[in-house]
């Protein structure tokens, strides 16, 4: 696959060839394809998800990675055993 490179002195892409012109287009027809392919899955399994009553994102707070958790305006202590598994990883309880 050709990379094109903008000339940052005059800000203008390069010059294509039909033929090149013809291979980008495809690509972007592709990527829209692919972009409507996926607003139908995430359709999908959120219709599967409200149908089965789990529409809340509370309800999965003990899905979520560390990073993906909301900020915390209060200061939280440190978990406790009950809280932890033996083997360092968090329970199904919590």
């Amino acid at each position: 696959m050709e990379t094109f490179n903008l000339n940052k002195d005059t800000l203008t892409f390069d010059t294509i060839t039909d033929p090149q012109a013809d291979a980008v287009y495809g690509r972007l027809k592709m990527l829209q394809d692919l972009r409507d392919h996926i607003e139908v899955l995430q359709e999908s399994y959120t219709r599967l998800l409200v149908v089965n009553e789990k529409d809340s994102d509370d309800q999965f707070n003990h899905t979520l990675l560390e990073h993906e958790h909301p900020p915390q305006s209060q200061s939280r202590s440190p978990p406790s055993s009950a809280d932890t598994a033996g083997d360092g990883t968090r329970s199904a309880s919590a």
